[in-house]
């Protein structure tokens, strides 16, 4: 076969079948090359740098000899030629293993060092838990804790009581149960005589979980307090002067945490809710409000193992499957075309029955032609309803303060329904929603759609989600059809992984996802769990000659 490589599908689009002299046919290698250079005249260079290492005979070698030994590897210098001078498949095969393992090693050994000067601390003494504690609140809450929550609780009461931080990712899919097993946490930290925080990204979360905890823990003697941008200056002054002087056990909210003047007692466990919406800067600044502050983070995109032990291979992590409760009853329909037309009556319908509705586009402003943006979107369904149904808007352009009002305004039911953009897949727990729409479905990731999805039925009623496709392309149809009949955010995720690329399942700005330039973390899962496993022996045995040599090489290159 003759044709071009599509490196973004990852397949070969057939330009000649050749039947003649295939023994004369060789292996080339092709390069994606700036403007300027052929393919022909870039080899020669290669072949010029390769002969000066052939000459010299070696090329300085990273992965310890004992790793090289137990997996066969070969040399360096030999597998660096293969990979672009192969005459064979065999060769050009142990090429790539040799250089995928690697480079998943050295990755995976930066993130283990990373995970070493993270979890670093100065104090010799463990936090001692009161278990007992820990136990009645369970037994009164009228919760029912699931295996996954049990054993993500014990890891979390492990990593407080022993020696060293806890550095810890809680991650679960929507409703598995992730807030009451981070309370809990607090809980065991308050036990053992320290103050907790939990911080969330906007005012309306952060005031959701105050609201939670302060239900959840009102027979115990635990103080807790709200700390956000919207607190008038008295009352900031009082909660600020009863953190420092330890009155507060618990405190809830937002940035406002992090502010200069806000001084905490005895700060033992830090919560982060939505991690990915907070920079390293941020937790670093709530690590600092301490002297040796544990650090819990919560994410409620499922990911799938491997795409976790790439993103998160400096942290421990902790995952829940299993759901506490019966599953939400959605219905998920894909609609051909952009039209809400056909959907008008059920949207009046269920805002006369006293629930909400929420409608989703891709855009703020009509950048795009071919996509509904929430400004056009908003006006036109005004003008449709008129004084039959009072609608919001919500975007990323709007202020903090505006969107929080429109947003609580929807809660409480002084708006039946909400355009926005994709700020609302954070943040908003309204029991009352049961329809959502989303335009342009076929712009989003999969597991982007599944978060949004997860905004309604919470309350258990039946709701139905709308996915409106513009695109007359299959593969977008069929990507979104999965949805159908999936509700597993982990298989979605893993779906989206395969068919789309890692950027699609977290979403390309927050992912932090390696550039890899060999390795496949999909493809190449067991080489990537050798690769971490390989990495902690390296730190475990960190005297040994070449293993500090390694570490060097690793210390002094970038994530």
């Amino acid at each position: 076969m003759v044709g071009k490589y599509n490196h973004y599908r990852k397949e070969i689009n057939l330009i000649e079948l050749q039947t003649k002299d295939l023994d004369k046919l060789k292996i080339k290698a092709i390069y994606r090359l700036p403007e300027g250079i052929t393919n022909y005249e870039f080899q020669l260079l290669l072949n010029l740098c390769f002969q000066a290492l052939l000459k010299e005979g070696k090329l300085e070698e990273i992965i310890p000899s004992k790793f090289k030994e137990k997996y066969r590897l070969g040399s360096r210098l030999k597998a660096y030629n293969d990979i672009h001078f192969s005459n064979d498949e065999e060769s050009l095969k142990q090429a790539l293993r040799y250089l995928k393992y690697e480079e998943l090693l050295v990755y995976s050994l930066k993130l283990q060092i990373l995970k070493s000067s993270q979890k670093a601390g100065t104090f010799s003494s463990s936090k001692s838990v009161d278990n007992k504690l820990v136990s009645r609140v369970i037994d009164g809450s009228g919760f029912i804790l699931t295996d996954d929550q049990k054993f993500a609780l014990e890891e979390i009461v492990t990593d407080l009581e022993k020696p060293g931080l806890m550095y810890r990712m809680l991650q679960g899919d929507v409703g598995s149960g992730k807030t009451l097993v981070a309370s809990l946490g607090l809980v065991a930290n308050y036990s053992a005589g320290y103050q907790g925080v939990l911080m969330a990204p906007t005012d309306i979360l952060a005031r959701q979980h105050y609201k939670f905890l302060s239900e959840f823990l009102k027979d115990y003697p635990i103080s807790i307090a709200l700390l956000v941008a919207s607190l008038t200056a008295k009352e900031k002054r009082e909660v600020l002067a009863k953190i420092s002087s330890g009155e507060i056990d618990i405190v809830v909210g937002t940035h406002a945490l992090i502010q200069e003047g806000v001084s905490y007692q005895k700060l033992g466990l830090a919560v982060i809710d939505e991690q990915h919406r907070f920079g390293v800067k941020q937790r670093q600044l709530l690590k600092d409000k301490g002297q040796d502050v544990e650090l819990l983070m919560m994410s409620a995109t499922p990911i799938p193992r491997s795409l976790a032990i790439t993103l998160y291979g400096d942290m421990d992590i902790s995952t829940l499957h299993s759901f506490p409760n019966r599953k939400r009853d959605v219905v998920t329909k894909v609609l051909k075309g952009n039209s809400i037309k056909t959907l008008l009556g059920e949207i009046e319908e269920r805002v006369s029955r006293n629930e909400r509705v929420f409608i989703v586009c891709p855009l703020i402003e009509d950048e795009d032609s071919s996509r509904r943006n929430v400004n056009d979107v908003y006006e036109g369904l005004t003008k449709y309803f008129k004084d039959r149904v009072r609608l919001g808007l919500v975007h990323g352009k709007m202020g903090d303060s505006e969107k929080e009002k429109t947003m609580l305004a929807f809660q409480r039911g002084e708006l039946g329904v909400l355009v926005a953009t994709t700020v609302i897949e954070v943040g908003i727990d309204v029991k009352e929603a049961s329809m959502m729409i989303i335009y342009d479905a076929q712009s989003f990731g999969l597991a982007a759609l599944h978060q949004l999805r997860g905004r309604i039925g919470r309350a258990g009623q039946k709701a139905s989600c709308y996915l409106l496709c513009s695109s007359a392309d299959e593969q977008a149809l069929k990507r979104l059809n999965y949805l159908v009949d999936h509700d597993d955010g982990f298989e979605i995720a893993r779906f989206d992984l395969a068919n789309r690329g890692p950027g699609d399942v977290v979403g390309t700005r927050q992912s932090g996802i390696p550039d890899l330039v060999l390795a496949d973390i999909h493809e190449d899962l067991r080489i990537l769990e050798i690769a971490r496993d390989d990495a902690k022996l390296i730190l475990k045995e960190a005297s040994l000659p070449e293993n500090k040599q390694i570490i060097a090489y690793c210390s002094s290159k970038k994530l």
